[in-house]
């Protein structure tokens, strides 16, 4: 595995992935000189009751969204590991794979870092990584102890709940996300 002094670890249930997820990931890995961040998506999100695309499929659906951008890499951990995936275990195999010399960042909507003390292990989560907060609609900035550094971008209000709703009302969603990622969800039947 390639050293790094700084990484990205964005993890999430990417389903599916769209422009949002991207523009956070790009704006962080430039505002935090992070050589790499990965995308880790979840087997089973703890505070959600399912995912509408199987695991292999959010997967491909994420090594097609970062398709041929060297500073973004797709890690299916999660998805191998199985189970509820808890940023706990995660932050643990990045610190094994890269060590103690490279920095780990986590990057999360602000809707997320407000539910951070209900996370597996929180007090803990802090010694283990930065956190890195982005801005949600409607969403408030939780308090400056949740997170390390914000990302200066624009409100973007896009999401996967909301593309899955359109994909299943048979309403446009071409600019939303990735063409590659589009493509395969239409020629797969995913969320129909």
């Amino acid at each position: 595995m390639a050293s790094y002094k700084r990484i990205g670890i964005f993890g999430g249930s990417f389903d599916p992935p769209h422009y949002g997820h991207l523009i956070l990931a790009r704006e962080a890995q430039r505002a935090f000189k992070l050589s790499k961040v990965f995308f880790v998506p979840t087997y089973r999100h703890p505070f959600k009751k399912r995912a509408w695309a199987s695991g292999r499929q959010r997967m491909k659906m994420v090594e097609l969204a970062i398709e041929g951008d060297r500073n973004f890499a797709a890690s299916d951990f999660e998805i191998k590991k199985k189970g509820p995936s808890f940023t706990y275990d995660t932050l643990e195999y990045f610190r094994g794979l890269f060590g103690t010399e490279t920095q780990l960042y986590f990057l999360a909507g602000f809707d997320c870092l407000g539910e951070l003390a209900k996370w597996k292990n929180a007090g803990k989560l802090k010694k283990m990584a930065r956190f890195i907060g982005a801005p949600r609609p409607n969403t408030a900035k939780p308090r400056r102890r949740a997170y390390a550094g914000s990302v200066n971008m624009p409100l973007i209000d896009i999401s996967s709940s909301g593309i899955r709703r359109s994909i299943k009302h048979s309403r446009p969603v071409r600019y939303m996300l990735p063409d590659k990622v589009l493509k395969f969800i239409e020629r797969n039947r995913i969320y129909k």
